[in-house]
């Protein structure tokens, strides 16, 4: 379900009902974006439905095999999967949210959700994150570490040299006075830091613009995140916020952005990361502080996508497509004939290539 939901928001209309059949089946048809998202769904609900089966047949003195170690992110805690597969249904009812076509089924989704007693992903669970057993070595290290950080040989990487500061969050980092620059990015000099603008016909040389920061990329071993607490945390602001479910938005809200601090390692002699995180959310500005926000919905999206920096970036693309939250400049390429943030990714050449009916079937690839 956390797979497919992201097909779906990458490229809409996608193979699901007939695909992952090999060759019995070797070009599947599409199914709609809607009809997956149902589905999905009703994946959910029979994996749940399997835990309190598993629980039932012990209860009755069937022997039932808890996965324990084996299991890479939860150790066999189930009640901790509950809660993940509660936390993307309520992601997935979000994604929905500015779809008058889908507010009923919205109602019965939110339904059967909130009767369940389990609730969604907090700080007790630590997020959604798996770690096999990471370590410094060939193809053993951290994915995220090995794509951005540095090789078993310490020497950054070369997608450590492309990817560098973006000068929108570095300026709103710097306007706010958000202590997470440090953990987002690596200082230039002292604590000055560099960014340059996507799509500037003129960029910075690289040892004027920061690296990706410590908080993001603190070691090889460091644990894969699926879903973080802090997303988790301002997806439950949001729905709160929005009547969806009960709670007390500001908490969550507040929660989400404590535990970010925490999760970026910002702290240091003189305070703890709550300590720096409870001074940020106190400063009085509208694009921090609830109490100073005007509207809280764009306060929480704005500071998500602000708080998933390096971390969740599809997460921040898929809330803009919905929202249009926060007003992200695009490219300042002067040849960017088209001024909007695309939509959709366009479909795999390859799948034009092996599929082309089922492809042609969604009509042109620029819808």
């Amino acid at each position: 379900a956390f797979h497919f939901q992201i097909l779906v928001d990458t490229y809409g209309n996608i193979p699901y009902t007939n695909a992952l059949q090999g060759l019995t089946v070797a070009q599947p048809t599409y199914d709609t974006g809607v009809a997956v998202y149902e589905d999905l769904f009703k994946q959910l609900d029979a994996a749940l439905a399997l835990f309190a089966s598993g629980e039932t047949r012990a209860a009755a003195g069937e022997t039932i095999s808890n996965p324990g170690v084996n299991d890479i992110m939860y150790q066999g805690n189930i009640n901790s999967w509950r809660r993940l597969a509660n936390t993307l249904k309520l992601r997935m009812i979000l994604r929905q949210s500015e779809r008058t076509d889908r507010q009923t089924f919205i109602q019965a989704a939110l339904t059967t959700l909130k009767a369940s007693p389990y609730g969604f992903i907090t700080t007790a669970d630590q997020g959604a994150t798996i770690n096999p057993g990471y370590t410094n070595s060939t193809n053993q290290q951290n994915p995220l570490y090995a794509t951005f950080g540095n090789g078993v040989n310490g020497q950054p990487v070369e997608n450590n040299n492309i990817y560098r500061a973006g000068g929108y969050a570095v300026n709103f980092l710097i306007n706010t006075q958000d202590s997470r620059i440090f953990g987002f990015y690596n200082p230039v000099s002292g604590s000055s830091f560099g960014a340059t603008f996507f799509g500037t016909i003129s960029p910075l040389v690289n040892s004027q613009t920061s690296s990706i920061g410590p908080g993001v990329l603190q070691s090889s071993t460091q644990d894969a995140v699926i879903l973080s607490t802090v997303e988790s945390l301002f997806i439950q602001a949001e729905a709160v916020q929005r009547g969806y479910i009960t709670g007390n938005a500001k908490t969550l809200y507040e929660s989400a952005i404590t535990q970010s601090y925490a999760d970026l390692g910002i702290q240091d002699d003189a305070g703890t990361a709550a300590d720096y995180a409870r001074q940020f959310l106190d400063s009085g500005s509208p694009n921090v502080t609830w109490d100073a926000a005007t509207n809280k919905l764009t306060l929480i999206l704005t500071q998500k996508w602000n708080s998933l920096n390096g971390t969740a970036p599809f997460e921040a693309w898929s809330d803009f497509r919905r929202t249009g939250i926060p007003a992200v400049p695009i490219s300042q390429d002067p040849s960017t004939s088209v001024k909007q943030i695309p939509s959709r990714l366009l479909y795999p050449q390859t799948e034009t290539q092996y599929n082309e009916t089922a492809v042609k079937a969604q009509g042109t690839d620029s819808q």
